[in-house]
């Protein structure tokens, strides 16, 4: 990617204007949203994750790899991922395996709690409770 931040922030706002055009983009703007430094280049990664939608398991998981980092893009995240899977509830499934003992596996485990007035201690678990309520 380009050195500035401003220029990377500003390519990913450009995907998400495509919106699901821009699909082939969703594997880089996942990495992008995983490694960037730059808070502000990881929010608009993630918006334009959104806003492209599709595939919605692997926008919706690479969401949930972005929960428990840095303050203000987890809470940025949350509520794009909130979002995403009221507009695609099929793809909740792609973060249970995310659920661990790791800081980011708790911030998903709460996202899910939180999303849907349960609790379950394990990927294995969400799982199971998903099949049932479906």
């Amino acid at each position: 990617g380009d050195p500035d931040s401003f220029v990377r922030q500003r390519a990913a706002r450009a995907l998400g204007r495509i919106g699901p055009g821009a699909t082939s983009a969703v594997e880089r703007l996942a990495v992008s949203l995983d490694l960037e430094r730059d808070g502000d280049s990881r929010i608009e990664a993630a918006r334009a994750l959104c806003r492209i939608g599709q595939p919605a398991d692997a926008v919706a998981r690479s969401l949930g790899m972005a929960l428990g980092s840095d303050p203000r893009v987890s809470a940025e995240v949350d509520a794009l991922l909130r979002t995403h899977i009221q507009e695609h509830e099929d793809a909740m499934p792609a973060i249970f395996p995310l659920v661990d003992p790791t800081p980011r596996g708790r911030a998903v485990r709460d996202f899910l709690h939180r999303q849907n007035g349960v609790d379950q201690p394990t990927a294995q678990a969400w799982t199971a409770w998903f099949e049932r309520n479906r």
